[in-house]
């Protein structure tokens, strides 16, 4: 039977931390920036204006601020419901205009190669898994296996592909947790008391 209880919000209701850390605004940036040096390479002037055109965007992102057992690190360890809507808002907008961008036919073959506009649909889905793999692995900070390159593509459809697949996949690799987090990789035990793995290359 339902309940007949009203269901009131909690303001000062602060949830468990999360087992993942956010980067901070000021670390998405630079990631933002170093990413956009490897996906256009040759070009920094697109760099800038690329980079230019999502600045409004980051400057919303909030600032971070010390709280919380861990304070003296700093971070959304412990965030409030608003706050963490905002990060999630932004973090879907950046992804969004950045995939929008970066697909323009003036950048594409900067970004996944000629093959991207080569106007033959025979070499798209060779094409796009390169770009997976390449671009994927910058952007996701790990190695980048079959499995990831048939969820992030999937998104694009079946050639021939289109301005708007691109930009959806590379904006669905924007919004994952794998680059908005900090996902640490690795399984070899150091210390099993202390629960200490070591990292791989990632």
């Amino acid at each position: 039977m339902p309940s007949t209880e009203a269901f009131v919000c909690e303001d000062g209701l602060v949830p468990q931390a999360v087992p993942l850390r956010r980067l901070s605004r000021k670390q998405l940036t630079n990631t933002l920036r170093e990413l956009l040096r490897f996906a256009l390479p040759t070009s920094p002037s697109e760099q800038q204006q690329v980079f230019a055109g999502i600045a409004d965007l980051l400057d919303q992102v909030p600032e971070d601020e010390r709280q919380g057992p861990n304070g003296h690190w700093g971070g959304f360890r412990r965030v409030d419901q608003v706050v963490n809507q905002e990060h999630v808002e932004r973090g879907y907008e950046i992804a969004t205009a950045l995939g929008a961008v970066l697909s323009e036919p003036g950048r594409l073959a900067l970004v996944a190669g000629e093959c991207a506009v080569d106007g033959s649909s025979t070499n798209d889905m060779a094409c796009l898994d390169a770009f997976i793999r390449a671009f994927g692995e910058r952007a996701l900070r790990r190695a980048i296996n079959d499995d990831d390159v048939a969820f992030y593509g999937e998104v694009a459809g079946e050639a021939p592909l289109e301005q708007a697949d691109w930009a959806d996949v590379i904006a669905l690799l924007l919004a994952s947790p794998h680059f908005l987090y900090f996902v640490e990789h690795g399984d070899a035990v150091v210390d099993e008391g202390a629960q200490v793995y070591a990292m791989d290359g990632y």
